[in-house]
């Protein structure tokens, strides 16, 4: 276990946790439910690593807005 427990570390675990639990799936559910649950726990820990390294862009309000605010007004 990494010395410093974030969100990183813990989405990557839970995505390793995860990944062997999809082939266990029926296959009517295996190749449609299981990747697009892949799927969003890939775009998420993107989207956060994202945020964790424009940390400081951000804090200063000068920062590029994540793709996925665009769909907020």
């Amino acid at each position: 276990m990494p010395a410093k427990d974030n969100i990183l570390t813990r989405t990557d675990d839970f995505i390793k946790w995860f990944l062997p639990k999809t082939e266990k799936f029926p296959r009517n559910y295996k190749f449609l439910f299981g990747d697009r649950m892949v799927q969003l726990q890939l775009d998420l820990l993107e989207h956060l690593i994202e945020a964790y390294y424009q940390e400081d862009t951000l804090a200063t309000g000068s920062g590029v807005r994540p793709s996925c605010w665009s769909m907020f007004p």
